[in-house]
């Protein structure tokens, strides 16, 4: 009896201590966010880009005044990789608190960082070799590579379900043409990014898959209804949350029985994705600057639009004067009570939240990456793909 006493509160001793921990980072984030100024508080919210492979001083000025602590890299600012690993040192530098330093890295077609040893098998390969495992280590490979630059964050991997004809804008990006291939290889991936110390990014919610349209281009749509949706597109979504996926992505797509995009939607970002599915971390709008919002809402509206609606960071990747008229729509919200401290100071704390436990988490990964595993899936997906994929540099590393 004494022995089954003693299993008993060990049990409960490890429970609370894993409780305690797991509140810890909300614990951090509550005390930082006293620490912040509005100006700063807003700054957390948007995810922006830059010109250039160096900063220069006008650029250095520019963040100095508008304090932004996410940043997105393309391929116009990485050459290789000890310039890419100075960029991301002179980012942290321009600020004293903890920084998303993003890219997207999905493997494929879509690669920023073009080098050989940053270079993945598709979404589409990895889902045609039907093989969790290696999807889960590609992706922890992947990551600890990028965090070994300085990168934190991976907006990856995308979720969409390829089932419109063979012909979806996703292509070879989604890992499949049914929910429990993607949800299956998407949550390895996942698993594989946050395990290496990298934050995911499932993307783009609820399910782009069947959309009709670009919306980097203009409208894109979805040819059914939101409910016939839940049974299909957004099940690697629910898959994803259950495995604590630390972002989502919203995507730009409306549905026939509503014509606001759900990224700019409180339906669908507040009532399905925060209260049905239980959501608990960031939710990042997709780029604000697609035609898909711009044309019909204009920046401003679109920006205070997408807050509103439930986003948590707001992604701005263009000019700097785009940057500035995004910030000043923001803070002019707050001033003005259109926007209650309330409601901003939750969107801060998750995102501080994420950013407090992958930079501890980040520290105790111990393993490095293993080699040959491009070559393993290039073998294992070749006589199964009919799409094209780069097999020769894949079969020759």
């Amino acid at each position: 009896m004494k022995k089954i006493t003693t299993l008993v509160t060990y049990i409960l001793f490890v429970f609370t201590m894993g409780l305690a921990h797991s509140t810890s980072f909300e614990d951090r984030a509550e005390e930082y966010l006293k620490k912040l100024s509005l100006e700063e508080k807003i700054g957390q919210l948007f995810m922006v880009g830059l010109r250039e492979t160096k900063l220069t001083q006008p650029t250095i000025e520019h963040f100095k005044k508008y304090p932004f602590q996410n940043f997105i890299l393309f391929s116009h600012n990485i050459s290789n990789p000890v310039q890419t690993k100075q960029l991301l040192s002179d980012l942290k530098k321009l600020s004293p608190h903890p920084l998303f330093l993003s890219t997207d890295q999905e493997g494929g077609d879509i690669i920023r960082i073009k080098e050989r040893e940053f270079r993945t098998p598709s979404a589409m390969a990895l889902g045609a070799t039907k093989d969790p495992q290696l999807v889960y280590q590609t992706a922890f490979n992947l990551g600890h590579r990028m965090k070994e630059l300085g990168f934190n964050l991976n907006l990856a991997p995308v979720l969409d379900i390829n089932s419109h004809n063979n012909d979806s804008v996703m292509g070879n990006r989604s890992f499949g043409n049914t929910p429990e291939v993607v949800s299956e290889m998407g949550k390895e991936f996942i698993r594989g990014l946050q395990e290496s110390g990298m934050s995911a990014t499932a993307k783009h919610f609820p399910g782009h898959g069947n959309s009709i349209g670009d919306s980097h281009e203009g409208t894109s749509r979805i040819p059914y209804s939101f409910e016939k949706l839940k049974n299909l597109d957004l099940i690697p979504f629910k898959e994803a949350i259950k495995n604590d996926v630390d972002i989502i992505m919203t995507a730009h797509i409306t549905f026939p029985e509503e014509d606001v995009p759900v990224s700019l939607s409180p339906k669908y970002l507040q009532t399905v994705l925060r209260k049905e599915l239980n959501f608990k971390g960031i939710v990042l709008s997709d780029d604000l600057e697609m035609a898909a919002v711009l044309k019909k809402y204009g920046l401003r509206k679109s920006v205070e639009m997408s807050f509103l609606a439930g986003n948590d960071m707001i992604m701005v990747t263009g000019k700097q004067s785009t940057q500035k008229e995004a910030f000043n729509a923001l803070l002019h919200a707050v001033q003005q009570k259109r926007i209650s401290q309330k409601r901003l100071n939750e969107s801060v704390k998750r995102i501080l939240t994420i950013k407090f436990k992958r930079l501890e988490n980040s520290d105790k990964t111990d393993r490095g990456p293993s080699s040959n595993l491009n070559k393993t899936i290039a073998h294992k997906a070749f006589t199964i793909i009919h799409k094209k994929e780069n097999y020769k540099e894949l079969l020759n590393p």
